[in-house]
């Protein structure tokens, strides 16, 4: 195993003593954002850690890159539907598309959704990919977050059924995307680059995690480019640590040109 994902998975044990204190033996709980929302979590995983960083970290919102009421958002990589559960409160009478390709985790933003009473959340148990089809997912076992198509920290693969971004947008008969958030493990790569121009135009705001440590051959400056070729400015989100040493950031890009 890589010493990174060694590092990683100490981490995450020191984290799961932290976070889930007094609760093992348990399989989930039910955890309280104060009065603005609650998550059934699996003990012992990084599902709580997924909800602070949305919750309480706010790493996918600031001042520039908000939600507001009406707006149409795509989640791909929804994981337990911790962003999924936020965009639909804020978007309030818009939609929400969220997509998540691994079963279990799929299982839990249903949960999710029904946990908070929400109606304009709308899901899809798919993966998002360069093309139409199926592909291997590697399963991370510490970290349901972490699943990608290039590796993992484990071996057990599942086949799961892949659509591209444009489809989204056919298939939900979707004009106008406000809001694009992508966390699925280098996957980034094969969406976006692949995406035809006259289809990202039509999205206004993406929020995306990069994870340049996989077996891929891109960088987060050819996702970089390829946003600012087609009208949007971007900028580089991480402290130096994550982005020299663990090689991992976010981009945030808007856009500014049709």
């Amino acid at each position: 195993m890589k010493l990174r994902w060694v590092l990683l998975n100490f981490g995450l044990k020191l984290f799961f003593i932290l976070f889930y204190f007094g609760k093992w033996g348990k399989n989930d709980i039910i955890y309280r954002i104060e009065k603005k929302a609650k998550f059934r979590l699996r003990v012992n995983t990084s599902d709580k850690l997924t909800v602070f960083e949305v919750w309480k970290s706010k790493e996918y919102i600031d001042s520039e890159f908000g939600i507001k009421k009406g707006d149409i958002v795509v989640d791909i990589g929804a994981n337990i539907g911790a962003f999924s559960v936020y965009a639909a409160k804020k978007a309030s009478n818009g939609h929400v598309f969220a997509y998540e390709p691994d079963k279990e985790n799929y299982s839990m933003v249903l949960k999710n959704k029904s946990l908070n009473n929400i109606d304009n959340l709308f899901l899809f148990n798919l993966a998002i990919s360069a093309k139409k089809g199926t592909i291997d997912l590697c399963t991370s076992r510490l970290n349901k977050g972490a699943h990608s198509i290039y590796e993992a920290d484990s071996k057990k693969k599942i086949k799961v059924e892949t659509i591209t971004l444009k489809d989204i947008l056919t298939a939900n008969k979707i004009k106008r995307v406000n809001y694009l958030k992508i966390d699925v493990g280098g996957t980034e790569y094969n969406i976006l680059l692949n995406t035809p121009p006259e289809v990202i135009k039509k999205v206004d705001k993406i929020v995306l995690e990069y994870p340049d440590f996989l077996n891929h051959t891109y960088s987060y400056l050819d996702l970089k480019k390829y946003l600012e070729d087609n009208g949007f400015r971007v900028k580089v989100c991480g402290n130096v640590i994550s982005r020299k040493i663990f090689e991992t950031g976010m981009l945030k890009a808007r856009r500014y040109a049709s």
